[in-house]
């Protein structure tokens, strides 16, 4: 049953999903970790967010039997509007490096593996790299008729707590559960939602325009990038975006724009930003070995370390460009 759009489910389905799934992982694969993080906080809008962790050996393999899995249910395949994370065992230390992990339960825990804390230091770094995903990725969800109500809800929920990651002031977690709340009973529309979107967007373009616990310095090599066929991101004064036409122009401060050159030039003057990426590289060579993507947030939406020939030229391509 649907309403408003939404598949109307309940705590219920979302626990049944997660024990199947688990059932399955023990039975049919060399499963190491099972377990959830997250908060699925509103049945019907909310994602279901899984780790699963498997042995080296056959990891490509069995990571393409659990997303079979998934696709043949259709609750199962509603309620993952994204891949579970899926990692092989080899990269357990570095788990807790490159993912917050916030509220992690594990169910399934045959290593007795106990994730290791990172510095305050780190998990704000952290915080901040999830925030350059989302103010890159975000204008896309502006041009209209392109994603669905769920799409911007979830889209909304993500942005309200990267705002609270950084200033309790706008209470924006609080107001993602009204927002959810209005529109399933119909007091709110799409329009509705994607107003709230763009306006809570621009709160944290603000939020990081006056945020100040890195410092990143160094030489601008350029002042702008295309980083696809239809985005830009510049340097400016203040942070903000312009949408024209399908061309997205994201526009940086200075501090984040040398955060994005340091991703995007893969090296870093700053201890923690350098190592990230020097993190970044080796679990890519990884991935590549096991011929996977990376399961991983990608700082400003940009995958910036690829091996292969295509993508180096299309770097160089887009530096023709532009």
């Amino acid at each position: 049953m649907y309403k408003h759009g939404l598949r109307v489910l309940t705590s219920e389905d979302y626990q049944d999903s997660f024990y199947d799934l688990g059932e399955f992982c023990k039975k049919h694969l060399s499963l190491v970790l099972y377990g959830q993080f997250g908060n699925p906080s509103f049945p019907s809008i909310s994602d279901l967010d899984v780790l699963i962790c498997l042995k080296d050996s056959q990891f490509s393999k069995e990571r393409k039997q659990i997303l079979n899995y998934i696709e043949q249910d259709s609750v199962r395949k509603y309620l993952f509007f994204h891949d579970p994370l899926i990692i092989p065992e080899s990269i357990l230390p570095d788990l807790t490096f490159m993912h917050t992990l916030y509220g992690l339960n594990l169910e399934y825990n045959v290593c007795n593996y106990i994730p290791k804390l990172q510095s305050e230091e780190h998990s704000n770094f952290l915080n901040l790299i999830w925030a350059t995903f989302l103010i890159s990725i975000s204008p896309s969800f502006f041009i209209k008729g392109k994603r669905s109500d769920r799409d911007l809800l979830l889209l909304f929920k993500n942005i309200c707590q990267s705002i609270d990651n950084f200033s309790d002031k706008y209470n924006a977690l609080k107001v993602s559960s009204e927002a959810r709340e209005n529109y399933f009973n119909g007091s709110l529309n799409g329009a509705d939602i994607q107003d709230l979107v763009a306006n809570y967007y621009s709160i944290l373009l603000d939020c990081l325009d006056i945020y100040d616990n890195f410092n990143i310095g160094g030489v601008v090599f350029k002042s702008r990038y295309l980083v696809s066929y239809n985005k830009i991101i510049k340097r400016n004064n203040v942070n903000g975006y312009r949408v024209k036409g399908k061309v997205i122009s994201i526009y940086l401060n200075e501090k984040l724009f040398c955060l994005f050159e340091s991703f995007y030039n893969g090296f870093s003057n700053d201890l923690v930003v350098s190592n990230y990426i020097s993190t970044y590289k080796r679990l890519m060579n990884k991935f590549d070995s096991l011929d996977i993507d990376n399961p991983f947030v990608v700082p400003f939406a940009f995958q910036f370390y690829r091996r292969d020939l295509l993508f180096k030229c299309l770097k160089l391509v887009n530096s023709f460009r532009i």
